[in-house]
């Protein structure tokens, strides 16, 4: 991905969070491989204010929700 790429997708993916309910202050829980997106979550969170935090996701979900 170029610059300009990942600007596009962290703008969009921005707006998509905020018009979810994604606001300063809350945390945004990545649960992915790894994968040239992962940095556009990241940057998404962090252009709203938010928090961003990873959980593997190989993760079953009983365990996942315990750690949340």
């Amino acid at each position: 991905m170029t610059g300009r790429e990942i600007l596009d997708k962290t703008s969009a993916l921005t707006k998509a969070l905020y018009k979810h309910g994604f606001r300063a202050g809350d945390t945004l829980c990545i649960s992915m491989p790894n994968d040239l997106l992962y940095p556009v979550l990241l940057l998404a969170a962090f252009r709203s204010g938010g928090i961003a935090t990873t959980a593997n996701p190989a993760l079953v979900a009983s365990t996942r929700k315990r750690d949340l």
